[in-house]
């Protein structure tokens, strides 16, 4: 029963190596930083409501320009 779980795992995860992006992931736009995204320079502030991506980029942003200081 374990080694056919192991077969299977390693399986799986050789097919996940080989797909392409596309097929295992969700592209999903990121519009509107200027409406959520209050500042991302010297404190992370974001408005209420902020949908996760946009959330996420700000605060990419937030860290790239505090590394580059």
């Amino acid at each position: 029963m374990l080694s056919r779980l192991i077969s299977f795992l390693k399986t799986a995860k050789k097919e996940f190596k080989m797909a392409d992006p596309d097929d295992i992931s969700h592209n999903k736009r990121t519009n509107n930083l200027q409406k959520y995204i209050l500042d991302d320079t010297d404190v992370f502030k974001i408005e209420s409501k902020c949908p996760a991506n946009v959330k996420a980029a700000g605060f990419y942003n937030y860290l790239l320009n505090h590394s580059l200081k």
